[in-house]
């Protein structure tokens, strides 16, 4: 059980503010989206929290620890994962392997493939473990890097466009697999555009615009804000399938 607390974070690139002192927490045994245009800063974000970028400014903490220095590494071994919008599995290897790589050296080949072995069960994915990565579909792809940032059991998640590429199906075991998370004590933060998804997984939605927080609250309180609604839902259909 953990949480994660982001204070007055900043990301700038070459003298462009993308993200500007940005502030919410992720709290354990909870879903909480951040949504927002593309060019919002929600990836930024993401990278920031996981030290791939290193903030102009602000603080990142799981329960008063600072994060914000730390190496990537150091951040995983704190307890936090996460997934890229292009989902960084090894080609060459199998499903299987790719899974049990954040594990093996922690624990062992056993004790990695048998943690893989259940959460390929978790995830419905147990039909495709002897394939080699280049030969799954894009969505099949995106399960794995889910199952790989799962493997160690982390206390916070962060997801970056995780429902890109899946089948409604998939997007709905998604939702119970997200909610089951939260109910096993884990913070999890989930970056999306289908709204379907966010507004059916998220305790809380947090919203960006131009890297700043424009609302923040349940999701029925940030789907009728008008500001929310002018910058981004707008623009889109927040019961259809985007």
């Amino acid at each position: 059980m953990a949480q994660l607390s982001i204070a007055a974070l900043s990301v700038s690139y070459g003298g462009v503010r993308a993200v500007q002192s940005v502030s919410f927490d992720v709290p354990s045994g909870a879903v909480t989206g951040l949504i927002g245009p593309n060019g919002a800063g929600k990836s930024s974000m993401i990278n920031a929290i996981t030290g791939l970028l290193r903030p102009a400014g602000g603080s990142v903490t799981i329960d008063g620890r600072e994060l914000v220095g730390l190496s990537p590494g150091q951040i995983l071994d704190a307890g936090v994962a996460r997934t890229f919008q292009q989902a960084q599995l090894s080609p060459g290897m199998t499903v299987e392997q790719n899974l049990c790589l954040p594990l093996l050296l922690q624990a062992g080949m056993r004790a990695a493939q048998q943690r893989a072995g259940e959460l390929a069960t978790t995830l419905g994915i147990e039909s495709i473990m002897s394939l080699p990565a280049a030969s799954i579909s894009f969505g099949a792809r995106r399960l794995v890097e889910i199952g790989r940032a799962l493997m160690r059991r982390p206390a916070i998640l962060l997801l970056d466009e995780p429902g890109a590429g899946l089948t409604s199906i998939e997007k709905v075991k998604l939702v119970a697999l997200l909610k089951e998370l939260a109910r096993a004590g884990s913070a999890v933060l989930l970056v999306d555009h289908d709204m379907r998804l966010v507004m059916g997984a998220c305790d809380s939605v947090v919203v960006l615009d131009a890297g700043v927080v424009i609302a923040e609250g349940s999701p029925e309180h940030v789907r009728r804000d008008p500001a929310v609604v002018e910058a981004y839902l707008g623009k889109l259909d927040p019961h259809g399938p985007h």
